[in-house]
């Protein structure tokens, strides 16, 4: 009987993959002066560049607040994200959605793609981005469009019937 081989758990681990590496520090500047560095909080995204893959290195400070007893750990926040706690960095994402809608690349060739750039993303991973893409989208670009249509705009009327609207016929044609 033959072993399957199990499905890996947890996240990737971006550190074992050969590619090129960008690091990025975010500090908290109202802590800077005042408190003492004690080290980072490091985690890695994928990002795309035109040649292909970086990994790219989100360095958070963390900060001594304090002295003795009542010090305490502070670490610098993260910036809003796309896609809260995922593998891509908005460069991917982007990369991938304008392959897919504007090249007509389909998910099942850009997964080839990346497994033989070295960094193996599957589809439905890709799939799951885009749906989240497509939220994003809706709950913020395209209800700014409406807020702003109905603050500026003169006249918004649509017609979507398919039926020729005509007057009401009188004794006097």
């Amino acid at each position: 009987k033959k072993k399957s081989k199990s499905k890996p758990k947890g996240r990737r681990r971006l550190s074992e993959l050969d590619i090129p590496e960008e690091r990025v520090e975010l500090t908290d500047p109202a802590l800077e002066g005042s408190a003492e560095r004690i080290g980072t909080e490091d985690s890695s995204k994928l990002m795309w560049r035109r040649a292909g893959y970086v990994r790219l290195i989100v360095s958070r400070v963390k900060y001594k607040v304090g002295a003795g007893d009542a010090a305490t750990i502070a670490t610098t926040e993260l910036p809003r994200e796309l896609i809260t706690r995922s593998l891509a960095a908005p460069s991917l994402l982007a990369h991938i959605a304008s392959d897919k809608f504007c090249d007509g690349l389909p998910l099942h060739r850009q997964e080839d793609r990346f497994a033989r750039l070295g960094a193996p993303i599957d589809r439905g991973t890709m799939c799951r981005w885009l749906e989240e893409l497509g939220m994003a989208v809706g709950a913020t670009v395209v209800t700014a469009m409406r807020d702003d249509a109905l603050a500026h705009a003169f006249c918004i009327a649509t017609d979507a019937t398919g039926v020729l609207v005509q007057p009401i016929p009188t004794a006097d044609k």
